[in-house]
């Protein structure tokens, strides 16, 4: 669905395409770079700390940021989400990615 010409997209759903591509070992592709490392949480002895950032000629930001649980289930912290049409390049990647797992 689009917004104000930007697709909606729930933070949940981008951290789960995130990991999903850090999980495959991919961490940067057309500008947008993911991060994931653990971090010591009363959560869960398995929680990560995460972040998407968006890299340009002149500039770098980070649009997605947070903590989370391994699998991305239960609780998660969003500390930071600018959605934009980097959500739909991440998506994309993970669709290409997740392709050309099942042809090897």
């Amino acid at each position: 669905m689009l917004r104000n010409q930007n697709p909606h997209v729930s933070p949940r759903q981008a951290v789960k395409w995130a990991l999903t591509l850090w999980q495959l070992g991919l961490r940067e592709f057309g500008g947008v770079r993911v991060e994931f490392r653990p971090y010591a949480s009363f959560l869960s002895t398995e929680s990560l700390e995460f972040s998407v950032s968006v890299k340009g000629e002149s500039y770098e930001t980070t649009v997605l940021a947070g903590c989370c649980l391994a699998n991305c289930e239960g609780q998660m912290q969003c500390h930071v989400y600018t959605p934009g049409l980097w959500v739909t390049d991440l998506y994309r990647q993970v669709l290409l990615e997740l392709d050309n797992e099942e042809e090897d």
